[in-house]
């Protein structure tokens, strides 16, 4: 894929798409824009070498970006020690493959700039990692395209790849005695999912963020080169356009967070990039990190477009306008996107309630109908220092229950099931059979918990949702999130109707005529 033939095909689709997709081209207000820092490339023909330069010291121009895995592999990066020498002179020899590659496919396609992060952030000054790192929606929203390392799982594996170009001619079969005879194409429907969206770089986090914020992305897939942008998705065996009947083909969310008709006012519109929204936090919580501290950050970017484009506010990963359905999130089967049982980091990352707490494979519910709240917010702080979250608090006015858990292994592996107080009377435990429970991580839970209902779901309020709940012990009424239950039938009765001792549970203060508890989230 590093051929002269698949290069030029690069460059044409670029070329194309400059001239030719209105979509891709509409003016931005910052399109003068430039990173403070990028490796200038027009060295590489004379003697092999690139250099790192500021930006203010350039006229305004195009850059192109990088996608990669860092991976476990040894590379060279930018230090405080060798950022004199990077700015004189990088010899292309010091550089791994992908490195390498990248800047070459650059020169190839018109453009002298690149930013690479390891090569343009100081990786050993927290100060500039947080600036640069908080300047990542800039980073890739202006450059002129995004080069993807897809395939590779670190650095030093390149971009490019040996193939059989057999391999990219169109399979053809004719069936003369079909609707009267014709030919009919053979489509690998599984291309996209399986050489692009499940690639190894598309596993990692970062990468989120970096394709959907990208105008253009040039995949290097294990077969061909893929090109997406706003307009069109095409590759090497389909330079005109991919087929449309194949999934995942030029990715709705992409074309969504720049589409330059947007407005806000719009319902429909605000309907499908909500549940845009959905499908990114989705996919972006199954990801993975190198370093699992920077999970808030490397959302910053989208979540910056996002409310930009909605014109709302969204904090830790929930918008406050829609607080009780967003932290109604759910863990599946308590595993991460791999596999690997889900944790709750003992560094903190953000509160309990939110998704972003928890390494897991979350889902986020944003399409079904809620009919009712049973819950009232009446605060919510978010604490930030240097684009981490240090602290938060969700303060609810709502029913709370007690409840209690108990394992129950099945054809689907192990699942909880609650028990719940059985007549207002205290009559004892009744096992529920009309409930659904989600823990955030798998452990013991030997204890009598606490659940509050937040809202109700579906045509005739038939489904009662809310979250589990753990006291931290510290102070009366405040709590952690440790699960997340849907109520229906009999169970929901049991929950939503009085019980005589309701004004002893560990509330910050209970209102008798209302029957409800005010408590703390943390």
């Amino acid at each position: 894929t590093g051929s002269a033939e698949s290069l030029e095909f690069a460059a044409g689709q670029l070329q194309s798409c400059l001239h030719n997709h209105k979509e891709c081209n509409v003016s931005r207000d910052d399109n003068h824009w430039l990173p403070s820092r990028l490796i200038c490339l027009d060295g590489l023909e004379e003697d092999q070498s690139v250099r790192l330069v500021l930006s203010r010291d350039i006229d305004p121009g195009p850059y192109c970006t990088l996608s990669h895995c860092w991976g476990s592999a040894e590379f060279i990066k930018l230090s405080m020690d060798n950022l004199n020498n990077f700015s004189r002179k990088i010899p292309m020899s010091d550089l791994p493959k992908t490195f390498r590659e990248s800047m070459l496919v650059a020169c190839k396609l018109g453009v002298w700039y690149i930013w690479i992060d390891s090569l343009c952030i100081i990786q050993d000054d927290p100060d500039d990692w947080f600036n640069e790192a908080s300047q990542m929606y800039k980073v890739y929203s202006n450059s002129m395209f995004n080069i993807c390392a897809t395939t590779a799982i670190d650095s030093s594996q390149g971009l490019f790849v040996s193939r059989d170009p057999d391999r990219l001619r169109r399979c053809v079969a004719n069936i003369p005695w079909y609707r009267d005879g014709g030919s009919f194409q053979i489509l690998d429907m599984g291309m996209w999912n399986n050489q692009i969206l499940n690639a190894p770089l598309n596993m990692r986090a970062w990468v989120v963020q970096e394709q959907l914020l990208s105008p253009r992305n040039v995949h290097f897939g294990p077969t061909q080169i893929f090109w997406e942008c706003l307009e069109t998705t095409t590759a090497e065996q389909f330079p005109h356009g991919m087929p449309k009947a194949m999934p995942f083909v030029g990715q709705s969310a992409h074309r969504q967070l720049h589409q330059s008709s947007y407005d806000s006012q719009n319902e429909q519109q605000s309907k499908a990039l909500q549940s845009c929204w959905t499908d990114i936090v989705n996919r972006y919580a199954r990801a993975k990190f190198s370093h699992p501290e920077d999970r808030v950050i490397a959302f910053s970017g989208i979540t910056r477009k996002f409310e930009a484009m909605l014109r709302k506010k969204c904090d830790a990963g929930l918008w406050r306008d829609h607080i009780l359905r967003d932290i109604l999130w759910y863990v599946e089967s308590c595993r991460q996107g791999d596999g690997t049982p889900s944790e709750r980091p003992e560094t903190y990352r953000a509160p309990s309630f939110s998704w972003m707490a928890v390494e897991g494979a979350i889902t986020v519910d944003s399409q079904t109908e809620i009919t009712g709240s049973l819950a009232q917010v009446l605060a919510m702080t978010i604490e930030k220092s240097k684009g981490c979250i240090t602290g938060g608090n969700l303060i609810l006015q709502g029913i709370i229950k007690p409840l209690r858990l108990f394992r129950s292994k099945g054809i689907g592996g192990v699942r909880w099931v609650p028990k719940f107080r059985h007549g207002k009377h205290h009559l004892g435990w009744a096992i529920s059979i009309t409930s659904a429970v989600y823990m955030d991580v798998d452990q013991d839970y030997d204890d009598t918990y606490y659940c509050i209902l937040l809202t109700s779901k579906f045509r005739a309020s038939s489904t009662v949702a809310g979250i589990i709940l753990r006291e931290t012990g510290r102070e009366r009424g405040e709590f952690t999130r440790i699960g997340c239950l849907q109520c229906m039938g009999e169970d929901k009765e049991f929950l939503t109707s009085p019980y005589d001792d309701e004004d002893c549970y560990p509330c910050e203060s209970y209102d008798d005529v209302q029957k409800k508890h005010t408590i703390s989230i943390v």
